[in-house]
């Protein structure tokens, strides 16, 4: 597989449904993208040398080292120093020119922006026991499929696909 790039929100509610926790990440993602525009280059800075020290940090323990290595096993990537290329990534790489906030403000709206023609959006709904599924209050946008039975979707989907999509949804 390529390299594939994703954002996972998970929320979960007793006393809301999951159209309204939907509604409320969207909510967010647009109040995030004004405070990223908002953002001066110090404050880049600053989250991108945080950022940079967690990669480089030291395993707690050898479980954690261990349960890095088995991921990258279990993915089939191989990928054992992803965490000093992501900190190199960050820090400009070899050229030196470093993360500017352009590139950030680029890569959110081409893959985050709910506008954008690029974004993929993956949403899957669990209701407790007992629990209806809800009528929603506002139609789905254009292009929407719904999927009812994920067993049958994984199955009509290509090898490729089914890798990727979370094993944990059936």
């Amino acid at each position: 597989m390529g390299k594939e790039l994703f954002l996972r929100v998970i929320v979960q509610s007793n006393s809301r449904d999951a159209h309204y926790l939907d509604e409320r990440i969207e909510s967010f993602l647009v109040q995030y993208r004004e405070t990223l525009a908002a953002m001066t280059a110090e404050e880049l800075q600053t989250n991108i040398t945080a950022c940079v020290d967690q990669l480089r940090e030291k395993p707690k323990n050898l479980d954690v080292e261990a349960a890095r290595l088995w991921e990258e096993v279990e993915s089939g990537l191989y990928l054992f120093t992803r965490k000093a290329q992501k900190a190199e990534y960050l820090l400009g790489g070899a050229d030196g020119a470093g993360l500017g906030l352009g590139e950030v403000l680029e890569f959110f709206d081409t893959y985050l922006n709910a506008n954008s023609a690029r974004r993929t959006k993956f949403c899957s709904e669990f209701y407790g026991d007992g629990r209806k599924y809800p009528a929603r209050s506002t139609p789905h946008p254009a292009g929407t499929v719904v999927v009812n039975d994920p067993a049958a979707f994984k199955r009509s989907m290509d090898l490729k696909a089914i890798l990727s999509v979370d094993l944990d949804m059936v």
